[in-house]
């Protein structure tokens, strides 16, 4: 269940100069799916002489795929060594001949996800000044890492433009903002840092604005930043990783964003008036 940030290429060259039908190679690259085997049979004579190289390339799915894995689930700067076996029958039996030890440096893979926790939109009045969105920010990736945050309001398309007051991280971790006890955001002081697979609740605070109508809904969007760095999938920065390899940008593009919606209902008050004599003498 291992993946590498980055293609893993082990080039296997094994040369055959005995009197041989079969040539097996082992290559017990245990992380990736176990011991991998393959087998090259000669449809020579048993008498004829055999003399070829075989170039074994060992990758994801032993070499048929060229995408690049990613090490989600072991832990980034690990280091990883395999050793492949070549097995040949000869005449005088089986003969086995080990290669050269190669450590591989597992590299970090930037994948975090913001999901919006809401089930529905969120109600506010008019004015309303404290009206909570809550996302959660999961740390996909296989290594620490500090994510930047931002809330943006201005996304077009929707009745009315939140303002957006504070983004308060959960620091009791219960998931329900609790005001004065949870964090208060501040991009550059208190970034989240998250290890691999871990998760933190995240709440918008916003402002409606009370010029908006009953029915009238805004977005409100939360964005996670990796601090190592952003862009395409497959995107690697050179020794930004952690342990000491490279750091490679995963599905995410190296941030997570996800919305969230107000639902702007105005509070209706209605009177009723009644009135009775309780003075006896009328």
């Amino acid at each position: 269940n291992c993946r590498f940030a980055g293609l893993l290429t082990n080039n296997i060259v094994v040369n055959v100069t005995k009197k041989s039908r079969k040539l097996t190679v082992y290559h017990p690259f245990a992380a990736i799916s176990g011991i991998m085997k393959t087998q090259i049979s000669s449809k020579r004579r048993l008498g004829d002489r055999i003399s070829s190289q075989a170039i074994l390339l060992a990758g994801i799915a032993f070499a048929v795929s060229a995408s690049p894995a990613f090490a989600r689930g072991t832990q980034a700067g690990t280091s990883i060594e395999n050793t492949a076996v070549a097995t040949f029958d000869g005449p005088g039996g089986s003969i086995q001949v080990p290669s050269n030890q190669v450590t591989v440096l597992v590299d970090e893979l930037i994948d975090p996800v913001v999901e919006g926790n809401d089930p529905g939109d969120v109600v506010a009045l008019p004015g309303a000044t404290a009206s909570v969105q809550s996302f959660t920010l999961t740390n996909n990736g296989n290594g620490s890492e500090a994510f930047v945050l931002t809330a943006v309001h201005t996304n077009g398309g929707d009745d009315f433009d939140p303002t957006a007051n504070s983004i308060v991280i959960d620091s009791n971790g219960n998931g329900v903002y609790d005001a004065g006890v949870d964090t208060v955001y501040t991009a550059g002081v208190n970034d989240p840092v998250l290890a691999a697979d871990g998760s933190v609740t995240v709440f918008v605070l916003s402002t409606t604005p009370v010029a908006t109508n009953d029915g009238n809904r805004g977005v409100a969007t939360l964005t996670a930043t990796s601090n190592t760095g952003t862009g395409a999938p497959g995107t690697s920065v050179a020794g930004a990783g952690q342990g000491g390899g490279d750091a490679v940008i995963g599905s995410s593009g190296g941030d997570g964003v996800d919305d969230g919606t107000y639902l702007v209902q105005q509070a209706t008050v209605a009177f009723a008036k009644t009135q009775s004599v309780v003075d006896p003498f009328g």
